[in-house]
């Protein structure tokens, strides 16, 4: 029987192919995203440190035609939270990056109101 491939999870799986950070991953969320810019990944740092995360998700506008800061949060083996932070641009020939990696505690999975789990697959 055919597995059914999550699109978030191959995305990050392709970053990491360059960038090594899903070192044995138990759980993977895509939390969502919105418009890039340059002080992006600040914005993400705050609202984790403020406890807003939910707020810049929710205010924040997500939109194809433009360039995206795409979050994700992984749970390794240890139970140990990352925020990782991706740049998806508009441009298909140009390929998503890493723009950062948060470590986090469990408080911002509890506290996250939309979150998609992408890995494993039910």
């Amino acid at each position: 029987m055919f597995k059914k491939k999550n699109p978030f999870y191959e995305k990050l799986k392709a970053i990491n192919r360059s960038k090594s950070f899903l070192d044995k991953v138990e759980r993977a969320f895509y939390l969502g995203g919105f418009k890039y810019t340059s002080n992006g990944y600040e914005i993400v740092k705050n609202a984790i440190y403020q406890g807003k995360l939910n707020s810049i998700l929710s205010e924040q506008n997500y939109d194809v035609r433009e360039d995206n800061i795409e979050l994700y949060l992984i749970e390794n083996d240890l139970k140990l939270l990352n925020l990782i932070v991706i740049f998806d641009p508009y441009e298909l020939y140009v390929g998503e990056d890493l723009i950062g990696i948060i470590p986090c505690d469990i408080t911002v999975l509890n506290k996250l109101n939309k979150i998609e789990q992408i890995f494993p697959l039910a």
